[in-house]
């Protein structure tokens, strides 16, 4: 198991990066850099990150802001989910740009943009799934929990892909869903704080499992947590 505290990560690693698909600077702070890969993209006000593919699966995550993802109006919590090759948005951020997470198990090279590079995508109908602006609990609906929450947003029984939202209230622990014969699994802390070896680890903080690991036991701290829990396929 890999445990990122957000506080941390945003202090140490945040920088300027030029995306050639762009044509304007956007910030990234990078929580895991290689394997496994996690990083928040800060896109500016009005900014347009042209539609593209990667070569690997990837989890977005829309944490802040507003704008559109493709022909969708988006803002948070919005998770997008495609699998390797599937071309997706543009990313247009609002007035106030959008900030939001890209999350893969394994290190990619970067975007294939398109019409460009459409000659290097591999054939074959490929998944693509979307949970678009979900409310968020805040601090105060947290801590009335008396009765963990918990929600499958979507589950692909082709390949194991998932998504799932999980709240507690303060002091409770409960079971996450089992990461074992998926592809990785992260556990990305939405508002409140998560407990680990006696660590607070607080909103925007993220948990990645192997496949072959146990479930986390998620255990809250005095002001209760939601989460989500961001399951890759098995073939990843």
């Amino acid at each position: 198991m890999i445990a990122v505290n957000s506080e941390e990560a945003m202090k140490k690693r945040r920088r300027d990066y030029k995306d050639d698909g762009s044509g304007e600077f956007v910030y990234l702070s990078s929580f895991m850099e290689n394997y496994p890969q996690c990083y928040l993209v800060e896109q500016l006000p009005n900014d347009v990150v042209r539609a593209h593919f990667h070569t690997v699966n990837q989890f977005q995550l829309i944490v802040d802001g507003d704008g559109k993802f493709g022909k969708d109006l988006i803002r948070p919590l919005s998770i997008h989910y495609d699998e390797k090759y599937k071309p997706y948005g543009p990313i247009v951020a609002g007035e106030k740009g959008i900030t939001y997470f890209t999350i893969r198990t394994v290190n990619d090279i970067g975007a294939n943009w398109m019409p460009e590079f459409r000659n290097k995508r591999e054939k074959g109908a490929r998944e693509s799934f979307y949970k678009l602006n979900m409310d968020e609990k805040n601090i105060e609906q947290l801590k009335q929990l008396t009765e963990p929450e918990f929600e499958t947003l979507f589950s692909s029984s082709r390949s194991g892909a998932a998504a799932y939202r999980l709240a507690i209230g303060p002091d409770q622990q409960k079971e996450c869903p089992s990461p074992q014969g998926n592809g990785g699994q992260f556990v990305f802390v939405v508002n409140g704080t998560c407990i680990i070896n006696d660590e607070p680890y607080p909103r925007w903080s993220c948990i990645f499992l192997e496949s072959d690991e146990p479930p986390l036991n998620l255990q809250a701290g005095p002001e209760g947590i939601e989460v989500l829990v961001l399951q890759f396929p098995k073939n990843n």
